[in-house]
């Protein structure tokens, strides 16, 4: 049985919803303190938090951080928890933890409609990404291989293996460039200090100083201790800009969703 709320009650919806989300980041934080891993609030759910003591009015979906190697562990972690794996389901972005990018963990008591775009809609269940940041180091020329790693990348996944010469000239040439990107980021890797911490589903717009970030530090979100950045007020600029504290023109203030179906089995 479903429950359906049309998209002009969304907006009246969404305490409910957010009540949901923050049930999930309870249940998420109460497994990662007991195994003392590392992780913070990010983007929209640290903006509302620092700027209104909680959820932006109109958000949705909740955003939260983890190092690589404690990212790695908690995804193992999860795995193995059969009664979280009886509340909730993962989506990781690939397959092989070391690379993910983000994991997605779902809950089944409600389902989103979301615009994508092109008459097209997004259909997903209530949810909270699960990011995994590495380290690097902030030079330019290690942004630049990254980027070139990141776009080169993206270019030759899912592509037919036939096609023209052309285009297979073309993925030719991406491998090339991939590989030279990946080798020349590894090498200035290993002989620079890492003194950065970055997100590369983002590509570098998620880049912070390491000691913006780390160590971590508590904040209250009503009767839950929840972990920020260290220096979260320029960790916020860095997404945000500095302005980051105004609220946006009121016709920006909408929710992802369209429609939100309420669950009940």
């Amino acid at each position: 049985m479903t429950s359906v709320l049309f998209a002009q009650q969304v907006d009246d919806f969404l305490p409910e919803y957010q009540n949901h989300l923050f049930e999930m980041l309870n249940d998420l934080a109460a497994i990662i303190n007991s195994h003392n891993l590392t992780w913070w609030l990010d983007g929209g759910t640290l903006l509302g938090l620092v700027r209104s003591g909680g959820f932006i009015p109109w958000d949705d979906d909740m955003d939260i951080s983890l190092p690589r190697n404690d990212y790695i562990k908690l995804m193992l972690i999860l795995k193995e928890d059969k009664q979280f794996n009886e509340k909730y389901s993962l989506l990781h972005d690939t397959d092989n933890p070391k690379v993910q990018r983000v994991t997605k963990l779902y809950s089944e008591k409600y389902t989103l409609f979301e615009d994508a775009g092109a008459r097209k809609c997004l259909i997903h269940k209530a949810f909270i990404d699960i990011f995994a940041y590495d380290v690097t180091n902030g030079h330019s020329f290690t942004k630049y291989c990254k980027n070139k790693m990141i776009r080169n990348a993206g270019r030759l996944k899912g592509q037919p293996k036939k096609a023209d010469l052309v285009t297979l000239l073309l993925r030719q040439k991406d491998r090339i460039v991939l590989t030279l990107a990946t080798t020349a980021y590894k090498l200035i890797n290993s002989v620079t200090k890492q003194d950065s911490i970055y997100l590369t589903i983002c590509k570098y717009k998620a880049m912070h100083n390491i000691a913006d970030v780390l160590p971590v530090k508590p904040m209250k979100w009503d009767n839950l201790e929840v972990m920020v950045p260290n220096n979260y007020t320029q960790y916020c600029i860095n997404l945000f800009g500095n302005n980051y504290m105004n609220l946006p023109p009121k016709e920006k203030r909408i929710s992802h969703a369209l429609l939100i179906l309420r669950n009940i089995k």
